[in-house]
């Protein structure tokens, strides 16, 4: 919407200026000649000539300035194109590996399988119970001790079966980022993707994030969109910047 109206705007602009010059060139020649109307064809043609001869380069350049921007519109909107079939590419696989996903458990000695989304979620309820809930109380480098400790716990035992889920959605997160395409982008590419994930499986990444020096740094790029505002059942939901923070000076260090 906005680029429609600026091209509008610019537009409108150029046709002001085209309106001017021819303005201005027949003022000139009225203020210098005449202003009265002659039946004298010869009259008429020096006028034609003159007239001609002052505009047709002007709104020739006009005209060429027209199809640059044309051109480059084009290109843009090329790219654009582009972009946003990667993307819907990305996301589409993103969800056929989530159905994909599955966790094998015995529980009282029954087998208990975790499917898609469950599963994720069965790993973000063992990370947030047995090791989030120790670190209420402590500092901000002991709750990030907690997190990364818990994180990598539960990523040595359940890693093999979530890894190509949550690197999927690490790789989009990325791709976003990186495109610098602009806000309006970022919010449709990230809100779409949260969309697609459960508040529990949001919740496990932004610890696999805060492990991850590479994917840390994208943190911010998140929390800008309100990735995690729901996400209210992490012990830690509160001290979110602050673990950010935390694991951003550890990852520097």
């Amino acid at each position: 919407m906005a680029k429609r109206v600026k091209s509008s705007a610019l537009f409108l602009v150029a046709g002001a200026f085209a309106l001017l010059a021819i303005a201005l060139v027949a003022g000139r020649y009225i203020s210098v000649f005449s202003a009265s109307v002659v039946a004298d064809q010869e009259k008429w043609g020096q006028f034609g000539d003159y007239f001609g001869g002052i505009l047709n380069p002007i709104l020739s350049f006009f005209a060429f300035l027209a199809v640059l921007y044309t051109l480059h519109e084009q290109k843009r909107s090329g790219e654009e194109s582009v972009r946003e079939g990667r993307l819907f590419h990305l996301l589409s696989s993103n969800v056929e590996i989530l159905r994909s996903m599955e966790i094998r458990q015995i529980e009282s000695g029954t087998l208990k399988v975790y499917e898609g989304a469950l599963a994720s979620d069965f790993i973000w309820l063992a990370l947030n119970q047995d090791h989030l809930e120790r670190a209420i109380g402590t500092s901000d480098a002991e709750k990030l001790s907690f997190a990364r400790r818990g994180i990598r716990q539960v990523k040595t035992i359940f890693w093999p079966a979530i890894s190509c889920y949550f690197d999927s959605v690490a790789s989009i997160v990325t791709y976003v980022s990186e495109q610098k395409a602009g806000r309006d982008f970022d919010l449709f590419a990230l809100t779409t993707l949260k969309s697609q994930m459960t508040v529990r499986s949001r919740s496990l990444l932004f610890y696999i994030m805060l492990d991850s020096e590479h994917l840390c740094k994208f943190i911010p790029v998140l929390m800008a969109v309100g990735f995690w505002e729901d996400a209210t059942e992490d012990n830690l939901a509160g001290h979110r910047y602050e673990l950010y923070a935390a694991a951003a000076v550890f990852h520097q260090a």
